[in-house]
């Protein structure tokens, strides 16, 4: 009998510890965010076009951490920003033929953020600023991505544009954006060196 509850109690320890193990693993899952290496498993997110004058304004928000759009897309993405896990954010200089890299927004556009440098060179008005963290930093031409299509772009056919094909606050469905971002990590590791480790 002793050793039928030895038993009985051994596997009830086995049992809880493989719930307890694949609890923590969903837990995981629902918390994996665009920073994690991999976004196979990503979890809700909307991507963005965001458009830029100039590449100067891109590498100061790349140091900074900061960025703001234009003003009519201000409500867009402060309600992207509260519905879903991840906002990302696929800059492009305009004429450069390139994303310049990718941000994730991490926090709604409030008059409390900094407001970035730019700004006091502008003669419109701009969204509040917001603060962004950054994925990837590597450029990447055009002919690298025209083969992915935005769903949310359209031509006059129905047939969706190349997701290169945006004005700024353009959203792109989130296979495209997904593959963006994959192709954009891809360059940077490249960059750093990573392709050439064993």
């Amino acid at each position: 009998m002793n050793a039928f509850l030895f038993i009985h109690s051994s596997f009830q320890h086995i049992i809880s510890h493989f719930v307890s193990f694949h609890t923590e693993r969903i837990r995981a899952f629902r918390a994996y965010s665009l920073t994690s290496p991999t976004l196979s498993a990503a979890p809700p997110a909307r991507f963005f076009i965001i458009k830029s004058w100039n590449m100067q304004n891109v590498i100061e928000a790349q140091r900074d951490g900061v960025w703001a759009t234009q003003e009519k897309n201000t409500e867009m993405f402060a309600e992207a920003f509260h519905s879903c896990r991840s906002v990302v954010l696929l800059f492009s200089v305009n004429k450069s033929m390139a994303f310049q890299g990718a941000a994730v927004m991490t926090s709604p556009p409030s008059a409390t953020v900094p407001q970035p440098a730019f700004c006091k060179k502008l003669k419109w008005p701009t969204s509040p600023p917001f603060r962004i963290r950054w994925i990837c930093t590597t450029s990447v031409h055009f002919k690298f991505v025209g083969h992915l299509r935005n769903m949310y772009n359209p031509n006059d056919d129905g047939e969706p544009h190349a997701v290169l094909v945006g004005k700024d606050g353009q959203e792109v469905s989130t296979s495209a954006g997904e593959g963006v971002v994959e192709i954009l990590r891809a360059r940077d590791g490249e960059a750093r060196g990573e392709g050439d480790r064993p």
